[in-house]
């Protein structure tokens, strides 16, 4: 959302828009005659489309004997924190993950997309690929593992090192707050019931079978000060943190969570116009805490299963074991 009605940009026009690639050029006969599958990330913001890119990927894998070629585009990312909130493409992942018959890990691929921009702010270019993919959000619980296709590029690992050993000071507990106006709303309809346990990234805490699902509380989707310094003062003491990192798109309560260790825990909250520095950040903390119904907190989780690296929420100290645990 803009910060007036003048500033935001004209509503798109209600039909379906491809996401189309512009690929680097490529010699006579090296495009793959088994065809290409291109998926267009278009909804939400980031950690919705990363559910849809573990989806397409899984959907790619279904169709292996067909040996066709995943086309990733870029993402399409809002600026972060401020205004205007026009996309923007990102570099922070590399690679490109082909199988082979069989199953087998085929050769590793790299395209460089290089998207133009339209008026409205969406990438263009020239069209390429034989089949388009509708992925599922959120992500499927058996599709959760294949995160680990998804790597961080190596100018994204050192930006956020570099922050990490310039303003952090180890261990340190990163957490999420996803607690802006328009997800108050969002909850909200726990109140009036028109939300149940399963609301959006909620399946990552609650389970994802709906007859044993544990009930959604306020405080897994909507944390207030006393529900973050609770969950605060348990983590820091368990690992003897020495600092803490906030990621959020809204108020950090920086300088609360400062007074309330009374100076003794470094707060860091950096805030900076690429989500994907938050991520990388919490994707390394000792310990995470975040928002049980957040795609954005759904992320970091998932990379740090893949790791072995532990995490809770907001509301639920000791998550239940997922069946796809890493």
């Amino acid at each position: 959302p803009a910060s007036s009605a003048t500033a935001m940009a004209p509503p798109p026009p209600p039909v379906a828009v491809f996401l189309l690639l512009l690929l680097p050029p490529l010699a006579a006969g090296a495009w793959d005659a088994a065809g290409y599958l291109l998926y267009c990330p278009c909804m939400g913001r980031f950690g919705n489309q990363a559910e849809h890119l573990l989806g397409a990927l899984a959907f790619a894998r279904a169709l292996n004997p067909l040996n066709r070629t995943l086309a990733v585009p870029p993402w399409i990312e809002y600026r972060h924190h401020r205004p205007p909130y026009t996309n923007v493409s990102t570099g922070g992942y590399r690679g490109q993950h082909r199988e082979g018959p069989g199953g087998k890990r085929g050769e590793q691929r790299e395209h460089r997309e290089r998207p133009g921009r339209n008026r409205r702010g969406a990438p263009e270019g020239t069209r390429g690929g034989t089949g388009g993919i509708r992925s599922q959000f959120p992500v499927l619980e058996e599709h959760r593992p294949l995160q680990k296709y998804i790597v961080w590029s190596d100018e994204m690992v050192k930006k956020g090192d570099a922050y990490i050993h310039s303003l952090l000071v180890r261990p340190f507990v990163g957490i999420h707050l996803r607690i802006g106006s328009d997800w108050k709303n969002a909850c909200n309809m726990l109140k009036d019931g028109t939300a149940g346990a399963h609301f959006m990234a909620s399946p990552q805490c609650v389970g994802y079978d709906r007859s044993t699902a544990v009930p959604l509380t306020m405080d897994m989707c909507l944390p207030d000060l006393k529900e973050i310094k609770r969950a605060l003062k348990l983590w820091v003491k368990k690992t003897e943190a020495k600092s803490v990192y906030i990621a959020t798109d809204s108020e950090p309560y920086t300088k609360e969570i400062q007074q309330f260790f009374q100076g003794k825990v470094k707060v860091v909250s950096l805030q900076p116009e690429v989500a994907q520095i938050d991520l990388y950040i919490l994707g390394q903390s000792d310990h995470f805490i975040g928002n049980c119904v957040s795609s954005f907190t759904a992320f970091v989780k998932r990379e740090r299963d893949v790791h072995g690296k532990p995490s809770s929420f907001f509301g639920m100290d000791h998550p239940p074991r997922l069946r796809d645990e890493f």
